[in-house]
């Protein structure tokens, strides 16, 4: 089975995303996971943070991005706006002012020379990306082996089950506890229940 991984790119040059795109896919595809770049769109802009951004694995974001086509907003700011609302997704914010934007201290931020969004073995930006995929395959391996302890003990429970209790008996107490949660479910009301 392979996990998604979904990618935020915010550049308003979108030729500049197309000569990188396949080569990021083929990258990401390599490691194992299905990639979903999602490029934001012009008029996209002003409402991206009206959107759900927690599903997202990382943000890719070009500093300039008030070269007519966006807003009058910059990378950086739209970071801050980011972070503000509490998304804590990884963010890569690149630019061809690696020097201006390194200043700037974002935390939690990496940050590239524009030059460096290539895919090509060892460079940063492959290195950040593939940091990311094995931390994001580590933490899908813990919970993998979390629910197969788990199944472990729910065959136990089964086994107890149909050695120590009468298959009657079992359904006759499954039945009755289906009931009592039912008639609690109709005493409540909408709010409680939404």
């Amino acid at each position: 089975m392979q996990l998604e991984y979904r990618i935020l790119w915010i550049e308003d040059d979108p030729d500049f995303v197309d000569s990188v795109k396949e080569d990021l896919n083929d990258f990401i595809s390599e490691k194992g996971f299905i990639p979903i770049i999602k490029l934001v769109k012009k008029e996209e802009l002003k409402t991206i943070l009206d959107e759900n951004l927690r599903v997202y694995d990382l943000f890719l974001i070009d500093y300039k991005l008030s070269a007519g086509s966006y807003s009058q907003e910059s990378g950086e700011k739209l970071i801050e706006r980011i972070r503000q609302k509490k998304f804590f997704n990884n963010i890569i914010f690149y630019s061809s002012e690696f020097e201006k934007i390194k200043s700037f201290n974002l935390p939690g931020v990496f940050v590239l020379d524009r030059g460096a969004i290539l895919v090509e073995d060892e460079n940063d930006f492959c290195s950040m990306i593939a940091f990311f995929l094995e931390k994001d395959m580590n933490l899908n391996t813990m919970r993998g082996i979390a629910m197969s302890e788990v199944a472990k003990y729910d065959q136990k429970i089964i086994t107890i089950l149909k050695e120590h209790c009468p298959k009657e008996k079992l359904c006759e107490v499954t039945k009755e506890g289906v009931k009592k949660f039912n008639e609690s479910v109709q005493k409540k009301s909408v709010n409680k229940l939404w």
